[in-house]
């Protein structure tokens, strides 16, 4: 135990000089796995070998207080390159603490930071997968504006980028009590490039063809921006895009002998 917290302590020493290689590296000496441990249930004398972690001594924090602390250090260091998956993964680890969880005072403000930190995240199957588990937590109803926004994340319909923002403006301008910083410019940018990704995939789904212009408008930007999110996001398979100012947009059919409007 006392390892684990002179190791911590060497971690956040690093991270105030701003020498995150060297935070990295130490923090890998830290096992995450051994917050799992519980000495509670096993009071045995442990036997040579034996891989224990022992009661915390009077001036060291208890294994769940040093996880706590280990996670809020990993949240400073993902923040330094906005690895916000892995920052909605150190709060949900602060979040499944019982003495957390069990505090609507203390969970809440962590529930509404994993909702940010999942919509900031870039599509893929962890993402979709923390997504879909945080949207069955029971928790989700007493913050019913993020339990809104991660339903239209989820949801196969095109997001308005200008209504969602103006929605959402004031709880995330609120959103100022983080480890890493505050919610700011670059993540209120890397949010519309979230909703553009959803909207292109959206838009890939129901379209085989579509006009620029018809895109643009879609995706709430100039016909410019709509060719650079076009070009931008290639990866994600979107239909062919015709660059021209007719709406003559042609549709895969919801159905057979029956076609979706633009």
């Amino acid at each position: 135990m006392r390892n684990l917290s002179i190791s911590w302590l060497q971690v956040r020493l690093c991270l105030d000089r701003q020498d995150y290689v060297r935070a990295q590296i130490l923090s890998r000496k830290i096992s995450p796995r051994v917050f799992d441990a519980d000495t509670s249930k096993d009071k045995r004398k442990p036997k040579e070998g034996d891989n224990m972690v022992q009661e915390a001594p009077a001036d060291v924090p208890s294994l769940l207080e040093l996880k706590r602390i280990y996670y809020e250090l990993m949240i400073r260091y993902y923040s330094h390159n906005n690895d916000y998956l892995e920052i909605c993964r150190c709060y949900k680890s602060i979040y499944e603490i019982p003495s957390i969880k069990e505090d609507p005072a203390k969970w809440t403000p962590i529930l509404r930071k994993i909702c940010w930190f999942l919509v900031l995240a870039p599509h893929d199957p962890m993402q979709s997968s923390l997504l879909n588990a945080t949207l069955e937590d029971k928790n989700l109803s007493e913050i019913p504006n993020f339990r809104l926004l991660l339903k239209q994340v989820v949801t196969m319909e095109v997001i308005q980028w200008t209504k969602l923002w103006e929605f959402f403006k004031d709880e995330y301008e609120n959103e100022k009590n983080l480890l890493g910083g505050a919610l700011g410019t670059k993540a209120a940018e890397d949010l519309k490039l979230r909703i553009i990704e959803h909207n292109i995939l959206v838009v890939s789904k129901y379209y085989s063809r579509i006009t620029l212009k018809r895109l643009a408008d879609l995706l709430c930007l100039s016909l410019q921006g709509g060719r650079e999110a076009y070009l931008g996001h290639g990866e994600l398979k979107g239909p062919d895009c015709e660059d021209r100012q007719t709406d003559g947009d042609r549709v895969l059919p919801d159905s057979p002998g029956q076609q979706r409007g633009a």
